[in-house]
């Protein structure tokens, strides 16, 4: 189960998913996330209802950078392309 959550925190952290599929994601995981990660990880990875639509990604990419990071589990960090800051 780990494993599957740590695919999707590589791809937020490469801002491989858009603000829908991170929604999605979100919403088809969130008790599970809720079981397997500390609180404080999971409180702040919860979705932000925000006006620019790319805020959640932004501070989902965040938590999941710490997350791999404290872990030693590759990825390559990508920020948002700005042509698509809309």
């Amino acid at each position: 189960m780990v494993e599957k959550f740590e695919k999707t925190f590589v791809q937020l952290a490469q801002c491989e998913l858009s603000p829908e599929e991170r929604q999605a994601w979100w919403e088809e995981n969130k008790v599970q996330l809720e079981n397997n990660y500390p609180v404080a990880f999971f409180l702040n990875s919860k979705t932000i209802k925000h006006d620019f639509r790319w805020v959640p990604i932004l501070a989902s990419q965040k938590r999941a950078v710490e997350y791999l990071s404290a872990r030693n589990i590759p990825f390559e960090f990508r920020s948002i392309p700005t042509t698509l800051w809309s």
